[in-house]
């Protein structure tokens, strides 16, 4: 069945792009990450739930260390999207970070409660939130250097503080049913 690499949706034969994201369908079925089992989109090279790059031949990946060029890449930021080797990222809880103290203080503050490839999708999520409420963040770990969509390289997270995870689930699955709040 065909499938959508970066929202992940199954579509019925016959069906080339999705209708939602725009994107060229692949055939079979989503890969999870081993590590995660985050939902890996596409030909992607690297996890975006967890931040581990996949090797492609014995142990070697074609993402370079962006602090040291020519290393290859350990893992991702799953912050801010900088490349890093075994010497400067940092694992917490099976997650990779760069060396911005920030990035891990945040992710431990804050949880990840939805991902797109698409700013503007990851703006109207934080605008429906915070119209319930709740304080939202938005990382992009989209490229502005490029004047094309790189769309399949990187993601975009809207973070809520942790406390605040379950009633943000909630508000965001009534949103994907068109569910209108009861205001009694």
């Amino acid at each position: 069945m065909p499938y959508c690499p970066t929202c992940g949706y199954e579509y019925v034969k016959g069906t080339a792009i999705c209708p939602d994201c725009a994107q060229d369908l692949l055939l079979g079925g989503p890969r999870f990450c081993d590590n995660c089992d985050g939902q890996i989109a596409g030909d992607s090279e690297y996890c975006v739930e967890c931040g581990i790059v996949f090797e492609k031949d014995e142990g070697e990946t074609s993402i370079e260390c962006e602090t040291h060029p020519g290393a290859p890449a350990a893992g991702v930021c799953i912050v801010c999207g900088k490349p890093v080797c075994g010497e400067c990222a940092i694992s917490k809880k099976g997650k990779v970070f760069c060396d911005d103290d920030e990035h891990v203080k945040i992710y431990q503050n804050w949880a990840v409660v939805y991902t797109s490839a698409a700013e503007y999708e990851a703006e109207m999520v934080k605008a429906n939130l915070e119209l319930d409420g709740i304080k939202a963040l938005v990382f992009s770990q989209v490229d502005h250097a490029y004047f094309i969509p790189m769309s399949r390289l990187a993601s975009v997270n809207v973070m809520v503080p942790k406390e605040k995870l379950p009633k943000a689930r909630e508000i965001l699955k009534r949103l994907r049913s068109g569910e209108e709040e009861d205001e009694s």
